[in-house]
């Protein structure tokens, strides 16, 4: 659907998710040319091959800038001095295009023409890896959070992701109606540690026959998990992002190809913002080291078939501040195309000079906030204690890191994506850090920007990372299996209780990192099993609560890292008991709910440190509770599900930081919600399960930051699913226990 601002309305176009028209608001701007005595001093560097057409350019990890030669079949180098140095690709008419650093310290980029994927090290080495799909016409490529690469495919509609190793996976992006064609052109990864990719729609032909609708703009996100979503431009049906990148405010910056630049914040909405130059084409764009946008933008272009005149705009690179103010300086060359652009070494800006008048590389220095470097977001803020979470930390002054620390501990490994980004790989820990960046001109202050919980795994009695099993025989036996994938570490009795008493929860309620055992007995005791592996360090008695009320649920609240217990009554009432160890600190009712509502499950939905609660209908709709403490922040209501179907665990199954949702169907089927907040990601089936066989369980048992399904049938046998986002990895059925005993579930998600 194409949404517009009405025909008189001054200012820019706001939308929503799914591209939903929010408001036409006025935009409050400053926009001009760069005063004389702030102009920029640009130098051009002449490229060695003629009608090379340089194309994409990054900054290397050797301080040297690389970039492409789409004519010359060549990629380049050049030093901060301006020496150049160029390197033949091994494919003939291969068009070499976008660019970008790898996580393994080589460039990657693409073939356009030979549906290959390149890798180039920093000694000149190239590496050729072909595209599987056919005329796919590989585009950008830029380094994702997941230690891969991803890449835009012009030619058939897919993103594309390769490995360090050369292994290629493609997902499809879907068309929009009414038309079929589909132009994909730059990609960047987000602060959410998903990616985003620029393009438009097309009537598959160059020419605009339908103007002004022969172009549907859109800017898309693909999680590292291949879920694609789409959020429709509004527009006069000429404008085509071209390219995108992360901005120090944790939105996503897009040039339109049409003479404005765009925001998209995470959450899908979009504001446009207009230069004085309306019809020159805007191509590249980053984010510099001052915490601005830099773009560049080539000579006037008429739309075509309209009749519109075209006024003597030189081609320019500009500026535009994250609250909206556009300067602009032309360049030196005055018929060239200003096309890719870069954030260099020391406070720098080079950038890729086309066109008959360009074959050149253009630089110029910017005033820099030289000041220490400053982390406004990171994504996800969560991981397991492991370590192994690869967060997207965004901010600004990202010049030479020389160090990420998680609390006092160094990330097991980091690549600075952009002056703004950098990827960590979190170490082991445990509690609650400050994730910090350190430069030559200091390091960042913490805040809560910064702030990365490390979660326990669930139900994991000896602080191991990988989550355990309880067994209660029917006789009141209890035992803990110690777990490594399949693999018993330590299985022995703890004892027998009376069976007057029951488990009714596992969670760390002393924030050691050991998950304790939460009892409550017939007549209304609760006590609490501080765990220290298989070994009760201790098993205090918390008081009598009567029996109308009854513990639904165990969780983080509050986010200080222990759990706390969450009850309901039986006329509806709820409310949470914040523990510190043995201790209540408070027990705050959140209020009566009808009881055809249910509480289906607990888990952090939306991946903000805090336990949320989800909700069950008896008619089938599902609803989130997004806590903080005792305050409700919002309870949505996700869409109705028939009956047929029962919430049978929830889990972060894709390591994103976010719970998921997991289904069975009453004939066996088995699904998975991937969550992210109130949003459904996708919710693909994972096949088919006799009902001989039980869920009953979810965690962690081989401690890859990834939940787990464990299964049990009525024979005793138990089995688990090894999980990898919707791939089953393996699911060994590894042993068979008497029926008698029975895996204690409750409370454990």
């Amino acid at each position: 659907m194409i949404l517009q601002c009405s025909q008189g309305a001054a200012g820019f176009c706001e939308l929503g998710m799914g591209g939903k028209l929010f408001a036409c608001v006025p935009a409050m701007l400053v926009i001009g040319w760069l005063t004389p005595g702030s102009a920029l001093t640009i130098i051009e560097y002449p490229i060695p091959t003629t009608d090379s057409s340089p194309s994409g350019i990054t900054t290397g990890p050797d301080g040297a800038v690389w970039f492409t030669e789409l004519s010359g079949d060549k990629i380049g180098r050049i030093t901060t001095s301006g020496v150049i140095s160029e390197y033949p690709v091994p494919t003939a008419a291969a068009e070499p295009n976008g660019i970008t650093t790898g996580p393994d310290g080589a460039l990657w980029f693409t073939e356009l023409s030979a549906d290959k994927i390149g890798r180039i090290t920093t000694s000149g080495v190239i590496t050729e890896y072909p595209v599987p799909t056919a005329a796919a016409a590989p585009n950008w490529i830029t380094a994702g959070p997941d230690g891969a690469l991803w890449v835009t495919e012009q030619g058939t509609n897919q993103i594309g992701r390769i490995t360090t190793a050369g292994v290629v996976t493609e997902y499809p992006v879907a068309a929009l109606p009414p038309y079929s064609g589909m132009v994909l052109n730059g990609i960047v990864a987000g602060s959410d540690s998903a990616l985003w990719f620029a393009g438009a729609a097309t009537n598959n032909n160059d020419q605009c026959f339908s103007f002004p609708y022969c172009l549907i703009p859109f800017i898309g996100r693909i999680t590292t998990a291949g879920t694609v979503t789409e959020y429709s431009i509004t527009s006069d049906g000429f404008a085509e992002p071209y390219a995108i990148t992360s901005g120090p405010d944790g939105a996503l910056w897009f040039t339109d190809g049409a003479g404005q630049i765009g925001r998209i914040t995470t959450a899908g909405n979009v504001t446009r913002y207009s230069g004085p130059n309306t019809n020159n084409g805007g191509w590249g764009i980053s984010t510099g080291a001052d915490g601005a946008l830099w773009f560049t933008e080539g000579p006037c272009i008429a739309p075509p078939g309209t009749g519109a005149g075209c006024g003597p705009a030189p081609p320019a690179v500009g500026q535009i501040t994250t609250n909206g103010v556009i300067a602009e300086s032309a360049i030196p060359s005055t018929t060239a195309q200003p096309v890719g652009i870069t954030a260099g070494p020391n406070g720098t800006i080079w950038f890729a000079e086309s066109g008959s008048g360009g074959n050149k590389i253009g630089t110029f220095a910017i005033n820099s906030l030289s000041g220490s470097p400053t982390v406004t977001a990171i994504a996800p803020t969560v991981g397991p204690q492991v370590g192994g979470t690869s967060v997207t930390v965004t901010g600004t002054n990202f010049t030479g890191v020389t160090a990420v620390n998680f609390g006092s501990k160094a990330a097991a490994s980091f690549t600075v994506n952009s002056t703004t980004s950098v990827f960590a790989t979190s170490p082991p820990g445990s509690g609650t850090v400050d994730v910090t960046l350190s430069t030559p001109n200091g390091t960042s202050a913490t805040g809560a920007a910064d702030q990365f919980t490390y979660r326990a795994s669930a139900h994991d009695f000896n602080g191991d990372g990988r989550s355990d099993i309880a067994w209660r025989n029917v006789n009141g036996d209890i035992a803990i299996w110690l777990m490594s994938g399949t693999q018993v570490l330590d299985g022995p009795d703890l004892g027998n209780v009376a069976t007057t008493w029951a488990v009714v929860g596992q969670r760390d309620f002393t924030g050691n990192g050991d998950s304790d055992l939460l009892w409550r007995n017939a007549d209304g005791d609760v006590a609490v099993w501080l765990m220290n592996g298989t070994q009760v360090s201790s098993g205090p008695d918390l008081g009598n609560v009567t029996t109308d009320w009854s513990v639904v649920g165990t969780g983080d609240f509050n986010g200080d890292g222990m759990g706390d217990i969450l009850w309901r009554n039986a006329n509806g009432n709820v409310a949470i008991w914040f523990m510190n160890g043995t201790q209540v600190l408070n027990g705050p009712s959140l209020g009566n709910v009808s009881n055809s509502w249910t509480i289906a499950g607990t888990g952090d939905f939306n991946g903000d440190g805090f336990t949320d609660i989800l909700w069950r209908n008896a008619d089938g709709d599902v609803a989130i509770w997004f806590m903080n403490g005792a305050q409700v922040l919002s309870g949505p209501d996700l869409g109705n599900v028939p009956t047929n179907w029962t919430i049978v665990g929830t889990g972060d199954f894709n390591g994103d930081g976010f719970t998921d949702i997991l289904w069975r169907n009453a004939n066996g089927d088995i699904a998975i919600w991937f969550m992210n907040g109130a949003q459904i990601l996708n919710g693909p089936d994972l096949g088919n399960v006799a009902n001989s066989w039980t869920i009953v369980e979810t965690g962690d048992y081989n401690g890859d930051g990834m939940s787990d399904i464990l299964w049990r049938n009525v024979d005793g046998d138990v089995a688990i699913w090894f999980m990898n986002g919707t791939q089953v990895l393996s699911g060994p059925d590894f042993t068979n226990v008497s029926a008698n005993w029975i895996v204690q579930g409750a409370g454990a998600d």
